[in-house]
């Protein structure tokens, strides 16, 4: 191929260089076979030749692009690299891994994870008639459509047709079907939020034919690990998470709808949505992460959300609890460990130290009853088989069944959010329920909450933080939620500790119910201030 400069000028000329060097790695081998070979070699600096890789997975019987187990002191460069997975499943899979460094490239499928479509027609139930948009897929399957189910296509959205923003956030439960009625036209009925109008853009999940592996990065048991530089432009079912890691990093990283200039495929309009999920989700961790110098806007559900779980408590006996560790990660309790306590009111006793821990075996069918009762968020409960014995250090006035307890050692105490924007989403801009963190220097378009919820059980109370120089552009919110079924009396004063507001502007106003030192001095605040159940405040 030849290209005159004459003809092309300086620009065209650059182009012509970077189609060239795209050509070169179209078709070249799978960058991560590099990869995985480098580390069985014991290589410690890995790097790979930028360009456009489309690769399948390997790992995991062919489930996950790359698994790291056991690897340690390894920087892994794919200087630019922009990977395209030609399967909808997870791309990282990183377990015990201390101090690996993973850097510079860019993930996408093809096909996309999701799909959009015009809404042509809309009847006075609100039901669509979706066609869908020439470029995206017409099922989400290779071979013929398989959309059967609310988890198969979860999260339907709406935006605007005219400016692209979004419109209707969550079309879902309440019956909601997605039907494919001729190829490349879709009916979309029921849900409990059925805004949208002829015109309007529905963009929604689609998942592989066969069971993958969700979760798009996956980190359990990983000390100062580093992802730097990374964009999301698309992710399949899942997030950034990570479980029980300490010190984790996240530098320059970018969940990003993928400009049309720089897409795999030409498409009849530019994709409206960027992840599938949450960006980056913190669960139980000894040390939180440090997230710094990121961007996460127009995916689908919370930008940053850190957090432990609870344990459910079904039996008390003094200070021999019999609790329930929670059904999604394990996460127990340890001897030694002080724990937070959370009654299904809202009370919150002082935390107890724990004396002994042995296991239980399996829940007792009264057990598992009891705790479907509870109002539980669909499936949590299911999920809860394994007992532990806990003894405390002490009697705790009040302890009954339906309580709930969870280590201080993992809940991922002292992170750091600093200079991120967290743009357009779904849900919440931060979702906070840790504690000895800061968040600095950030633009946040959404809610930032710091709250604890039951139905969840995801916790806990936070204490000690610090906000400063932060743009919200919407509300901040401090606060929890407890047991449904049970008669609540709100947050106390002593739940949230020490929560410290300085130099930031908060456009919507702040909600607080249940802290202790609440300190909101040199802010500039548009909204309302409403507090409630809340001691020491300063303003």
């Amino acid at each position: 191929m030849q290209f005159s400069s004459k003809l092309l000028g300086w620009r065209g000329c650059r182009l012509a260089v970077a189609l060239f060097m795209v050509g070169l790695t179209l078709g070249a081998a799978d960058p991560l076979d590099a990869v995985r070979a480098a580390i069985q070699r014991g290589e410690k600096e890995i790097t790979v030749r930028p360009g456009r890789y489309f690769i399948t997975p390997k790992d995991k019987k062919g489930d996950c692009y790359l698994e790291l187990k056991g690897v340690s002191d390894v920087v892994i460069d794919l200087g630019g690299a922009d990977l395209i997975g030609k399967v909808r499943t997870r791309f990282l899979n990183m377990e015990d891994c201390t101090n690996v460094t993973l850097k510079g490239f860019s993930l996408d499928f093809d096909p996309l994870p999701y799909t959009q479509g015009i809404i042509r027609s809309v009847d006075k139930d609100g039901t669509w008639d979706v066609e869908i948009v020439d470029g995206y897929p017409d099922t989400d399957a290779v071979d013929g459509p398989r959309i059967d189910a609310h988890d198969s296509f979860w999260p339907v959205q709406v935006y605007d047709g005219k400016t692209y923003e979004l419109k209707n956030p969550m079309r879902f439960r309440d019956g909601i079907v997605v039907v494919r009625t001729s190829p490349g036209h879709f009916r979309i009925s029921g849900g409990i939020d059925r805004r949208g109008d002829v015109g309007d853009v529905a963009v929604w999940s689609l998942w592989e034919p066969r069971r993958v592996l969700d979760e798009c990065f996956v980190m359990k048991r990983t000390a100062a690990c580093r992802f730097e530089g990374i964009t999301f432009y698309s992710t399949p079912s899942g997030r950034i998470i990570e479980a029980f890691c300490t010190s984790n990093s996240y530098v320059n990283c970018r969940m990003v709808r993928r400009p049309p200039a720089e897409d795999v495929r030409p498409r009849g309009m530019p994709r409206l949505r960027s992840g599938n999920h949450d960006f980056i989700v913190a669960k139980c961790g000894a040390v939180g992460p440090q997230i710094i110098g990121c961007t996460a806007e127009y995916h689908c559900d919370d930008c940053v959300n850190i957090s432990g779980m609870y344990c459910l408590v079904t039996e008390v006996n003094g200070r021999t609890l019999r609790v329930l560790k929670d059904g999604l990660w394990g996460a127990g309790v340890d001897t030694g460990d002080e724990v937070q306590i959370f009654f299904p009111d809202g009370r919150c006793p002082p935390n107890a130290k724990v004396e002994s821990v042995l296991p239980g075996g399996k829940a007792r069918d009264a057990e598992s009853e009891f705790v479907s009762t509870l109002g539980l968020w669909p499936g949590t409960a299911e999920k809860m088989k394994d007992i532990l014995i806990v003894e405390l250090d002490r009697d705790v006035e009040g302890m009954k069944p339906g309580a709930l307890i969870m280590s201080e050692n993992k809940v991922c105490n002292g992170f750091l959010v600093k200079d991120c924007r967290f743009g357009s989403t779904r849900a919440r801009g931060m979702l906070i329920k840790a504690s000895r963190g800061h968040v600095v220097n950030c633009t946040v378009d959404r809610s930032v909450c710091v709250t604890t919820e039951y139905e969840w059980l995801s916790g806990g109370c936070s204490s000690d933080l610090e906000f400063t120089g932060n743009r919200f552009m919407s509300n901040v919110w401090i606060g929890g939620d407890v047991c449904r079924k049970v008669k609540g009396v709100g947050l106390p004063p002593s739940a949230h500790r020490n929560i410290v507001f300085r130099d930031n502007f908060i456009r919507e106003g702040v909600g607080a119910r249940g802290c202790t030192g609440l300190d909101l001095r040199g802010n500039r605040i548009d909204g309302p201030v409403d507090i409630l159940n809340c001691k020491d405040v300063f303003r």
